[in-house]
């Protein structure tokens, strides 16, 4: 209390004094004129002078002390600061016997000081900040950085590439809605342990993950500033579990498929051996039917290995622009004479200035004409196929991106057409609505599910419409080429 009592009275008395030096000066003079008149003597004349002079210089030194204090309280605040950043070795002595001006130039020289470290302080984090940056960007796996709450603070290209809806600041719920994710996140955050866990993401196609959660130390706005934080890292891999899934996959559907075909054609060997030895006519019959199952296997081994490779790369969007009218033009050639064969008739009709689309021109080429070829094989003998291309802003909503328009291209046929319940399961492995028929026309049972994989790679969709003993149109949606 004492204290700031002491500080009001020397403020006031400082304020008091700048107004009132010229009245004192102006009694000074009176009083030593008036001392040399009125007095006996000069030194009793000059008496009162010296007296009221030694008040003045009194006065005098409060008005000193009331002056020199803001220096003293800026001189403590520099002296705190320096104490703070460490730099106290870098701020030059501040006394109290030293002038104004050593004291103004001393707090400049200070502050110049400070500001020279505050611009290479702010250097130094913006370099660090922007290595940090350029490391992550660099990673070709998706990385982010999460604060305790799973609020995202940094995210490097290849997570937005894969999360097109990520934005900085929000949570992590918003974008990956795996609540075994969230609870690992959690879990690690709270005992300060790394720890990993499968993700899987069904859109735009099936992915699998392996996220890596490891608590760290993130920087804040300062050097000195660090906060905890948690780096999530998303690795990969769907091939290794593709691969794992093909390979069983194919022992188990090889192993079924090839069992009626291996049996035939063992069973006509057989025969060849024994009893068929010597009748040329049977051999001849057995022979033929031994070819077209050997035929069978042949085809079902290449639909297995094709599937295999598309589905292998599925989660990889070709990039390529494809001309789809040139591509109906080389199916139709190439389907000349299955065509003949039934009699049948192939119609193109494309419009007028279609747009390119994004893709593969290889594997839409094999989607068209897988369909063009069930159409020739369950289409009735004498009817046409009718093949058409164009573009429409009337998407289906199963369609997985954003667009006004898409390109569509439809086949339809005239045969006998499939029932409702047989629809959604069309694009399975193996499966057939007349498996009987699927073995007399040539059918392996994996053609509508090559183009099932095709289309999700393509990132378009196939729509199925059917009517019994009317016929059925395929119709599948590519994006337009940008």
């Amino acid at each position: 209390m004492r204290g700031k009592v002491r500080d009001f009275d020397v403020n006031k008395l400082g304020k008091i004094l700048n107004k009132t030096y010229p009245w004192v000066f102006l009694a000074l003079a009176g009083l030593f004129l008036h001392g040399l008149l009125k007095a006996p003597s000069c030194t009793e004349g000059l008496m009162p002078c010296a007296q009221l002079l030694n008040v003045v210089m009194g006065l005098i030194a409060v008005q000193g002390l009331y002056m020199i204090r803001p220096w003293l309280k800026v001189r403590e605040k520099i002296l705190s600061l320096a104490v703070e950043l460490k730099i106290l070795d870098r701020i030059p002595r501040f006394k109290r016997n030293m002038s104004l001006e050593e004291a103004a130039q001393g707090v400049i020289v200070t502050l110049s000081k400070l500001q020279e470290d505050a611009r290479a302080t702010t250097e130094a984090m913006l370099a660090l900040q922007q290595s940090q940056t350029d490391l992550m960007e660099s990673l070709p796996e998706p990385v982010m950085v999460l604060d305790p709450e799973l609020h995202i603070l940094r995210a490097n290209n290849s997570a937005r590439e894969l999360f097109p809806d990520l934005l900085v600041s929000k949570n992590l719920i918003t974008i990956l809605r795996d609540p075994q994710l969230l609870e690992t996140c959690q879990r690690s955050i709270a005992s300060g342990q790394e720890d990993d866990i499968e993700v899987h993401l069904s859109v735009p196609v099936e992915r699998t993950f392996q996220a890596r959660v490891k608590p760290i130390q993130h920087r804040g706005f300062t050097l000195q500033e660090r906060k905890s934080a948690l780096l999530l890292s998303l690795n990969d891999i769907t091939t290794i579990k593709r691969t794992e899934q093909m390979r069983a996959d194919f022992v188990a559907n090889v192993s079924h498929e090839m069992r009626t075909p291996l049996a035939s054609v063992l069973g006509f060997v057989e025969t060849l051996q024994g009893p068929a030895s010597n009748d040329a006519a049977a051999q001849k019959n057995f022979l033929k039917i031994i070819e077209t199952q050997a035929k069978s296997m042949s085809r079902l081994v290449e639909d297995l290995l094709s599937l295999s490779r598309i589905e292998m790369r599925e989660h990889h969007q070709p990039e390529d622009a494809v001309e789809i009218e040139p591509v109906l033009n080389n199916i139709a050639v190439m389907l000349q004479m299955q065509i003949k064969q039934k009699n049948m008739t192939l119609q193109i009709k494309t419009d007028e200035n279609l747009p390119q689309v994004q893709g593969d021109a290889d594997e839409l080429f094999q989607v068209i004409s897988n369909l063009v070829t069930n159409a020739i094989r369950y289409g009735r003998p004498g009817t046409p196929v009718i093949v058409e291309a164009g573009q429409t802003t009337d998407i289906p909503p199963q369609f997985p991106l954003s667009q006004e328009k898409v390109v569509f291209v439809s086949v339809s046929d005239r045969g006998m057409g499939i029932s409702a319940q047989h629809i959604p399961r069309l694009t399975e492995r193996f499966y057939r609505v007349d498996k009987a028929r699927s073995r007399e026309v040539g059918g392996t049972g994996l053609g509508l599910a090559i183009v099932k994989h095709i289309l999700n790679r393509h990132r378009g969709c196939l729509v199925v419409e059917s009517q019994e003993n009317v016929g059925s149109k395929f119709t599948i949606y590519l994006p337009i080429y940008n």
